[in-house]
């Protein structure tokens, strides 16, 4: 801790109670509960919820989307998750009462082979006979005798919740999806190429490239379209971010933020024309595909929806122009001369 002091100055500290490690046997899902408990404690809801992004578990315990499924099922029944909201949020609170029925487990040993939990100054219970199974036994004395079995233990918390919501041992939910094929990878940097504007052009598949894109297909529940979807957005919500321009920022430093970045493009305000607005006339003759004139620079079409015109060109990039604003009458049908 004092080198990290002298380096880099005072920085957040997570501890993990080690009772958390024991009963999750996990030590990533237990540095998770660790944070939820302590924002669910501090949250300003009386019931404990709190809202926290995908982006915010990044930034502080540096876990993507699978890895806090992931956790989340590990803590089955002691962090409960919800989304609501316009757009929807996710939000957490824990659960006490299950977290106290895990933590008494810890507090003495379960007998070996019996799974008899003792509290100090109890007496040694005697072992439960189990019902009469198999063939019988005949004793010294020639008096025939049922077999004693032992007891099964009946599962612990722990166990009812690995069977419930882990996969079966030597599989990953993480692995469920197959990789994506070069095509597919191909058009999601392509989708990056059409709205990158001024940003740098992406051209190769590299590994690591490769991984995130796939990471990115994983996140989207290897539904193609919907990467492509969010991709865009990030895409397009990036290229018109002064600092990512001044810096030059490229595709693989979006990757690991691109569902934050979709989400704040998403959650911009669009304004709405008025029905019978000179922008709902001029917008009525346009197209998608149709190629146009915008500040002097040559477009095509992209998208129009009764909010906004997207426009894109392969050289200056996208453009999304709101229909209620007066840059809407800047655009002019390209006169094409034979």
């Amino acid at each position: 801790m004092t080198l990290v002091r002298e380096t880099l100055g005072q920085q957040p500290v997570i501890a993990v109670p080690a009772p958390f490690i024991k009963i999750l046997g996990d030590c990533t899902a237990a540095a998770f509960l660790s944070q939820c408990c302590y924002l669910s404690e501090h949250a300003a809801d009386a019931e404990g919820w709190f809202e926290q992004s995908h982006e915010a578990w990044r930034r502080i315990l540096n876990l993507s989307p699978e890895q806090i499924r992931r956790c989340l099922r590990v803590c089955a029944g002691m962090v409960e998750v919800r989304r609501k909201g316009l757009p929807a949020r996710n939000f957490y609170r824990v659960n006490p009462e299950h977290i106290r029925e895990c933590l008494v487990t810890l507090q003495t040993p379960a007998e070996v082979g019996e799974g008899i939990t003792r509290q100090k100054g109890e007496a040694e219970p005697t072992a439960p006979r189990a019902s009469l199974t198999g063939l019988p036994t005949v004793s010294s004395d020639g008096e025939t005798q049922p077999p004693v079995v032992r007891q099964t233990p009946p599962p612990s918390f722990r166990e009812k919740v690995e069977k419930k919501f882990l996969p079966p041992e030597g599989k990953d939910d993480v692995c469920s999806i197959p990789l994506a094929s070069t095509e597919a990878l191909a058009r999601l940097l392509d989708t990056w190429n059409r709205h990158r504007g001024g940003l740098p052009e992406a051209s190769g598949l590299s590994t690591p490239r490769r991984k995130a894109l796939n990471t990115l297909l994983s996140d989207c529940g290897g539904d193609l379209e919907a990467a492509l979807s969010l991709l865009t957005d990030a895409t397009r919500e990036v290229a018109q971010d002064s600092f990512w321009t001044a810096k030059r920022f490229g595709i693989d430093t979006l990757l690991p933020k691109a569902l934050g970045r979709a989400e704040a493009w998403r959650a911009r305000p669009q304004a709405a024309a008025p029905t019978g607005s000179p922008a709902t006339a001029i917008l009525a003759e346009y197209g998608v595909g149709q190629l146009v004139t915008y500040r002097r620079e040559r477009y095509a079409v992209e998208a129009i929806t009764d909010r906004y015109i997207d426009l894109y060109d392969a050289e200056n990039g996208s453009a999304r122009i709101l229909i209620g604003s007066d840059d809407v009458r800047s655009i002019r049908p390209l006169e094409v001369r034979a």
